[in-house]
Parts: C-alpha cells; structure tokens; sequence
C-alpha cells in the first residue's frame, strides 16, 4: 500500500470520551501510528451489504510471510480490534514507519466507519 490516509489515536480520559469517527479510504486505505496499545473501532455504517478489512503483518519468520488480518463485516456489524504488537504489524521503514495500514475492500468498503484509540 502507499499513500494510505492517517488517522488519529485517541486517548480517552477518565471522564470519558465520545470517540469520532472517520470514514475509511477505500481507494488508498487507512494507516495509525502503533504503540502496542492501540485499538480501533469499526463498523458497517450501511447495514447492507459486506466490507473487509485487511491489516497488513509486514512481519517475516524464517523468510516466510506472516498472513495478513482479515475482518468481514455486514449489516452495519461493529468490530473492535487491537491491541497491535508492534513487531507484528509495524512497518519498520519507510513513509509508514512505525504504522499499522490496513485496505477495504468489498461492496461497501466506502461505508466503513473507524475510531482509533488507546
């Protein structure tokens, strides 16, 4: 993935917070900056159709890939995921250094919805 649009963490305090939301970029996917305590929250906003998520795990054991997190969502389903090992998911170089990324895609990748936090 390149260019994928940044989304902001953030952090709730004791009092609480009503967390806002960004709409996904289904053309060029979504990045967040990984501390190995974040979450995200996602949910289907169209309650529909069918959106996939696709974290990337740029991580490598022995020369063999790590697969890749895929998450199905319809019908304005909610899913929240995390916390993210920053060994596993990180990228370890380049624009996104230190970034989870993730892609949509799907009949209603366009109507996913994501609230980053820790």
């Amino acid at each position: 993935m390149a260019d994928e649009t940044a989304l902001t963490v953030q952090r709730p305090g004791v009092t609480g917070v009503a967390l806002t939301f960004s709409n996904a970029d289904a053309t060029n996917g979504n990045k967040f900056t990984n501390d190995g305590h974040t979450y995200f929250e996602a949910v289907e906003g169209n309650g529909e159709g069918t959106a996939i998520i696709t974290i990337a795990t740029p991580k490598t054991v022995e020369g063999l890939a790590v697969d890749n997190v895929a998450v199905t969502l319809t019908n304005g389903e909610r899913v929240i995921m995390g916390p993210f090992t920053p060994d596993v998911f990180n990228d370890q170089s380049g624009t996104d250094v230190n970034c989870v990324t993730m892609a949509f895609t799907g009949a209603n990748a366009a109507d996913v919805d994501i609230a980053v936090f820790q």
